[in-house]
């Protein structure tokens, strides 16, 4: 299971006993939060993101935006190489710098977007605040996107812009799992990969339609082969045929996770994460929770912390945990002193709707 694997790496450094070829035979190695290690072998299209992208609908000549990071995690690039490999020319703006990712879109009239779909959200709302006019200024027609669930209203505000948004389901680990086609009525699985779902604590197969963890066995990875590897994630086998004539199960959306490991802005969260945190803190914190929601179409992450008797909340102990947390998760949150944690809580609660 996927939330097994920091400790697995840890024990058996450095890629948990996983990896099935010589080091030379690597071309990258990304660290994903955990930390996990993530290799990547030379074969050409090593990810299979190529046919996800050419499904979506981008075809060469397209100027694509991608904004997932280039930073240690591997989605900027695998996505970045397969764009060029179906021809498509890559405007590498990763994440953050809004206001600069918006001048871009405006000057270059870029037409492609690859990121999270709440962020493209916000580039079009901050095109709008900056005086643009998106009839005129906003050239986008087609996105590709992951890393957060698509609910039906983003996709619907997105479409009224004139965007066409697919959904795919990409992993760090495995690449590409699935990607929905023009029928935009589930995710198409990758030739490549074989799909269970599955119980989440028997691990025995369920009939199709029914939701439980999503198992991949990736059979064509020869430097890190995963045999029935439980990703966490929440899903269900589709059966009906597609009218796009493609005659295989789907996968009906990513429906939430098996498991307390979050992705929140893209990013996975794992609870030991949180506790390292506040280990940072033996003589003030008592008792630490990550709480999820969402304003808008953007997650908010807010940490309750519970005071050992007789600390003091100040602003100078609040911006040191903001810190801490931000360096062990790499992601901004805010501190909230509580003065209590229910008990039996969850260390990351995800309150996010995504209707």
């Amino acid at each position: 299971k996927k939330n097994r694997m920091p400790e697995l790496h840890q024990n058996h450094p450095p890629f948990g006993g996983f990896l099935a070829a010589p080091l030379e035979k690597l071309k990258r190695i990304y660290v994903s939060p955990g930390p996990i290690y993530d290799p990547e072998g030379r074969k050409e299209d090593y990810w299979g993101l190529r046919k996800c992208l050419y499904n979506a609908g981008f075809r060469p000549g397209d100027l694509v935006m991608n904004t997932f990071s280039y930073h240690l995690t591997p989605a900027g690039i695998f996505l970045d190489e397969a764009c060029n490999g179906i021809g498509c020319i890559t405007v590498p703006t990763g994440v953050g710098n809004t206001e600069i990712q918006v001048k871009t879109m405006a000057g270059l009239k870029i037409n492609g977007y690859i990121g999270i779909p709440s962020f493209l959200l916000s580039l079009i709302k901050k095109m709008e605040e900056l005086g643009y006019d998106t009839a005129q200024d906003l050239a986008m027609e087609i996105a590709l996107v992951a890393g957060e669930i698509l609910s039906p209203s983003l996709r619907k505000e997105l479409n009224d812009y004139g965007i066409i948004v697919r959904q795919s389901y990409i992993t760090a680990d495995l690449g590409g799992v699935a990607y929905e086609c023009p029928g935009e009525n589930g995710m198409h699985i990758s030739d490549d990969l074989h799909i269970e779902i599955c119980d989440p604590t028997t691990g025995e197969p369920l009939p199709v339609g029914g939701v439980g963890e999503v198992v991949v066995t990736d059979f064509s990875n020869e430097c890190y082969p995963l045999v029935r590897y439980g990703t966490g994630d929440l899903s269900a086998l589709d059966a009906d045929e597609c009218a796009c004539g493609r005659t295989s199960y789907k996968l009906k959306g990513i429906m939430g996770r098996a498991d307390e490991v979050t992705k929140i802005k893209g990013m996975f969260v794992h609870p030991r994460q949180v506790d390292e945190a506040a280990a940072a803190f033996p003589e003030t914190v008592e008792k630490i929770r990550v709480v999820v929601t969402r304003e808008g179409v953007t997650d908010m992450m807010t940490v309750e912390i519970r005071l050992k008797k007789g600390v003091e909340g100040t602003d100078a102990l609040k911006a040191s945990l903001e810190e801490k947390i931000r360096e062990a998760t790499k992601l901004r949150g805010t501190a909230v002193f509580v003065p209590e944690i229910p008990e039996g809580s969850k260390k990351i609660e995800d309150k996010r709707n995504w209707q």
